[in-house]
């Protein structure tokens, strides 16, 4: 009988971190981008009301999730740039539009080790790319007026750098619990999304 090597041996038993996370979480990815008030942004008839609503639920997720990256700090790798925090520019549109900011953060669940953190930072920080989207779609719906000056949207809080470092930094998880660490808590984070922006008529993911 052939024994394979140790590399060959952890190469089969060591799932790939990107591609567990992007199947574990496909269907609540796709639930969150077709389901909920977010999707509307995205819609050439999202109206002002709609962005409202969007808006203060935007704020509310995004206070609870810098209030966990912020605690998490120890966890996060020197290879892997820092959190930008998100709700000082919702905070600011939230103003703008006239609505009130107040309770917005609740605690969440801690981010207990680093395999977690890369989880929950890669949901979070890919996220932007779906602003782009928003942020075009915006400026040429109703509620145009109001988002044009808004600063979340079109904010560069990940760099192309920061985004490949990332990656790197989960690539590099070594065995099949740091792997399951991290999707669970990228599912985790998606989840968070999609309670917040639950619709009491909506079916479960």
């Amino acid at each position: 009988m052939q024994v394979r090597s140790l590399a060959q041996r952890c190469a089969v038993s060591t799932p790939d971190p990107l591609a567990l996370i992007r199947r574990s979480t496909a269907r609540l990815h796709t639930a969150i981008e077709r389901d909920t008030p977010l999707a509307r942004l995205a819609a050439h008839d999202c109206t002002v009301e709609e962005y409202r609503r969007a808006l203060r639920l935007s704020a509310a997720i995004y206070a609870t999730l810098d209030r966990q990256f912020v605690a998490a700090e120890h966890w996060r790798p020197r290879a892997v740039g820092a959190y930008r925090l998100r709700s000082p520019a919702l905070l600011a549109d939230l103003h703008r539009a006239g609505e009130s900011s107040a309770g917005l953060a609740a605690s969440g669940r801690p981010i207990d080790s680093t395999p977690a953190y890369l989880g929950a930072r890669y949901v979070v920080d890919g996220a932007q790319f779906g602003h782009r989207v928003i942020a075009a779609a915006l400026a040429g719906s109703p509620a145009a007026p109001l988002a044009a000056r808004a600063e979340f949207w079109s904010a560069a809080f990940v760099s192309r750098n920061d985004w490949r470092r990332l990656r790197v930094g989960l690539s590099g998880l070594h065995s099949r619990d740091e792997v399951a660490r991290a999707a669970r808590s990228a599912r985790r984070t998606f989840e968070h999304f999609y309670q917040a922006l639950d619709d009491p008529g909506r079916g479960p993911v």
